[in-house]
């Protein structure tokens, strides 16, 4: 087994949890069905969480400015997606247990 580590700065912490906490969201979303996560808004994410793991190559290979770069368009798509929305942890919401997903996929 390969192991890969990325070190995320310290000043991207903020944008990686509202990440990690709407990848979160959007996998719920795609619980309930293909055409809510084909919506533009979660494309828009995969797109945000795709440049911010750029970003964060770009900072461990050195690429200051270019992190900071691409850090800052994540951060502002964010805001202009989501505004004041973005959960600041993932157990605000009601999680689905085993039950209501299998409920999900019975015929």
């Amino acid at each position: 087994m390969i192991q890969i580590v990325f070190q995320i700065p310290d000043e991207f912490d903020e944008t990686y949890k509202k990440l990690l906490n709407l990848m979160v969201l959007y996998g719920l979303d795609l619980l309930k069905g293909c055409e809510n996560g084909c919506k533009d808004s979660n494309r828009k994410l995969i797109e945000c969480k795709n440049i911010f793991f750029s970003a964060v190559a770009a900072y461990n290979n050195g690429n200051i400015k270019v992190a900071e770069t691409l850090h800052n368009f994540v951060s502002a798509q964010l805001k202009l997606l989501y505004g004041g929305t973005i959960p600041s942890k993932v157990l605000e919401y009601e999680m689905a247990t085993e039950k209501d997903i299998n409920d999900m996929f019975s015929v």
